[in-house]
Formats: C-alpha cells, sequence, structure tokens
C-alpha cells in the first residue's frame, strides 16, 4: 500500500445554518455527487455556538478544542447556509404544516439566527476566537440560499449544489473527496499494530 494512503486526510464537509435554510438539501446532494466520500455532516460543532449565543448560555470554549482535533484527521470545509429570514421563516411554517408540527419560532428569532450565523462566519463579536481557530477562511462559506424570486425550484437547487461542488473542489485537495483515497485512510485507521 501506498504511503500517500497513511498520510493522507479524509474530507469533512461541515453545513449549518438555520432551520429551513437548505442544509440537508445540499447535504443530500453532495452525498450523491461525491458517492458518499467526503463525509458530510448537516449540522456539526457551529450550532452549538450559534445556539449558545442565541439564548444567552455561557460559550462552551471546549468546541475549540473539538475543531483543532478535527484538523489532525480531516480536510475540512464549512458552509454556512443562510436566507432571508422571512424566506426561512415561510419554508420551515409549510414544512411545518405538511408533517401537522406546531409553527415554527417567530421571524424575530429567524432574524437573529441569521445574524449570528453571519457573525460566526465572519468572526465578529463574540466569535472572534473561534474564526481564528476553528476555521480556515479559506474553507469557509457563506452561503446564501434564497430564492424567493426564482421560478424553477429544481433548476435553483441545481445551481446552489453546483456551485458548492465548485467551490469545494477548489478548496480540498483532490485525496479528500476521492473514494479510494477515503477507503484506504479507513482501512489504515483500523490496522491494528499488535497483530
Amino acid at each position: 500500500m501506498s504511503h500517500h494512503y497513511y498520510t493522507a486526510k479524509r474530507g469533512l464537509i461541515i453545513i449549518d445554518g438555520p432551520d429551513g435554510a437548505g442544509k440537508t438539501t445540499l447535504a443530500t446532494g453532495l452525498r450523491e455527487h461525491y458517492n458518499h466520500f467526503p463525509v458530510v455532516l448537516d449540522r456539526f460543532l457551529v450550532c452549538d455556538d450559534v445556539y449558545d449565543e442565541m439564548y444567552n448560555r455561557p460559550h462552551r470554549y471546549g468546541s475549540v478544542y473539538e475543531w483543532a482535533s478535527l484538523y489532525s484527521g480531516f480536510e475540512v470545509a464549512v458552509i454556512i447556509c443562510v436566507a432571508d429570514p422571512l424566506e426561512l421563516y415561510e419554508r420551515v411554517r409549510l414544512r411545518d404544516e405538511e408533517k401537522d408540527r406546531a409553527a415554527p419560532e417567530t421571524l424575530d428569532a429567524y432574524e437573529k439566527q441569521v445574524r449570528i450565523y453571519r457573525d460566526w462566519a465572519e468572526g465578529r463579536k463574540p466569535f472572534e476566537l473561534h474564526a481564528k481557530i476553528c476555521v480556515l477562511p479559506h474553507r469557509l462559506m457563506l452561503f446564501n440560499t434564497s430564492r424567493a424570486h426564482e421560478q424553477d425550484l429544481a433548476a435553483t437547487k441545481a445551481r446552489h449544489l453546483a456551485d458548492l461542488v465548485s467551490w469545494i473542489d477548489s478548496r480540498l485537495p483532490a485525496s479528500a473527496t476521492d473514494r479510494e483515497t477515503n477507503r484506504r485512510v479507513n482501512d489504515a485507521a483500523n490496522i491494528n499494530p499488535l497483530r
């Protein structure tokens, strides 16, 4: 087995953002596009920081160490999805009506969520430390999924996915999105040296 596979890192794409921002749709599309390599997570770590701020809870700076440990084994890219707060509110309201759930949070709550996610992505107070340590700037994208004025929803989703794939391919090393490399790195990680 080539030494390259032992030193290569697996790819990890984290997609975060408010409810209704299109995270699950984009995560599903990326998983299908890359044939499940790299790993694509729908919400991870970022939301802890955002919701701590939103609900005035003390910030858990332990997440900084969790980010650092991710970089030891993964090539990480982070996508923060945002959209117009009114559009988010309407998306969630319609989705919840279809599933017979209670009404979503207030429009004010969506406005606050979008603002806090933007602050996190742009490294504004109180997230300066997170911005410096958690995410490499060239591996972070603030992605607007608003589509209020577009008629063809399927075409819009396809364009959003194509834009993300292009951005990921330009930011992560090719080995991080290559299925064979990821499989061999996973196999190497499971080798028991005592056998």
